[in-house]
């Protein structure tokens, strides 16, 4: 899959088919990948359409890696089903719409209802150091250990680690990974006879929430000292909560704004008073 990879960045950069780019001077994404799983992201062309299709097929050619098309889908922000389903006819693949799921998890719904976190839950309640970590786990002699087991507090500053390997000689990557794991856990206070249970660090209860996530992504955005609920209230109106977040912004098609994106070169000044920016 890394061949793909290189695949779609030579085509981005030689302008065969555009991907997404991010704000405030983000980057420009293509494709999404993991393992063998890909999701690719573009302009609504069918231009590029077609050009991701050659691509996919010379990348079969080249590499004997059939894409699967039965289980592909094509989906599209902001246009009809029929044209969708005109853009997947070109690739020969099956049509879809919002919200979809990738890699297990849900793209494209409200995050803004806890329903949609339920899967998102179960996923992370199964995640140990095991799968973070699979090379140690294989090597390992009593897989059904504590990590506390593996950890020896020796004073209130110094933690070692004792380790039970099946083998002695190790190699540069597992030494690797021995590494990253003890940075991980010799920090953690260990609890024994207690039974172990999921605290969010987002709040000093320990309990995740919504609400309290929301109030974490608006200070990414508006910093610190934003309010959450000053900026989207349910009570009003969804088109006066777009108006405000259009505002906030500077998305309004004011005068200013085009010009600072470049759109217009008109004088910013208002056509009736003349004396303040528009």
């Amino acid at each position: 899959m890394e061949g793909l990879n290189a695949v779609m960045k030579s085509a981005v950069e030689a302008n065969l088919f555009k991907g997404i780019r991010l704000p405030n001077n983000g980057p420009e994404i293509s494709h999404v990948m993991y393992a063998d799983d890909v999701m690719f992201l573009g302009d609504w062309c069918v231009r590029d359409t077609i050009n991701l299709a050659r691509l996919l097929r010379c990348f079969h050619l080249s590499s004997g890696l059939r894409v699967n098309f039965g289980k592909s889908k094509v989906f599209g922000v902001g246009v009809t089903d029929h044209e969708v389903g005109s853009m997947a006819e070109i690739i020969h693949c099956g049509s879809t719409s919002l919200p979809v799921t990738f890699l297990g998890l849900p793209v494209g719904a409200n995050m803004g209802l806890s329903r949609h976190w339920d899967q998102i839950i179960e996923k992370v309640k199964w995640f140990a150091l095991k799968d973070l970590f699979p090379g140690l786990y294989a090597l390992e002699l009593h897989k059904g250990c504590l990590v506390s087991d593996r950890v020896l507090t020796i004073s209130a500053e110094l933690v070692d680690t004792v380790w039970n390997w099946s083998r002695s000689r190790l190699s540069a990557e597992i030494v690797s990974d021995i590494a990253d794991l003890e940075l991980m856990v010799v920090s953690y206070k260990f609890h024994t006879g207690k039974a172990d249970t999921w605290r969010w660090i987002g709040d000093s209860s320990g309990k995740f929430s919504v609400q309290r996530l929301r109030g974490f992504m608006a200070e990414a955005l508006y910093g610190i000292g934003w309010v959450s609920n000053d900026f989207w209230d349910r009570w009003l109106p969804i088109k006066v909560n777009c108006f405000i977040w259009r505002l906030m912004k500077y998305r309004i098609p004011v005068a200013v704004n085009l010009i600072s994106r470049g759109m217009v070169s008109v004088s910013p000044e208002c056509h009736t008073c003349v004396s303040v920016y528009e």
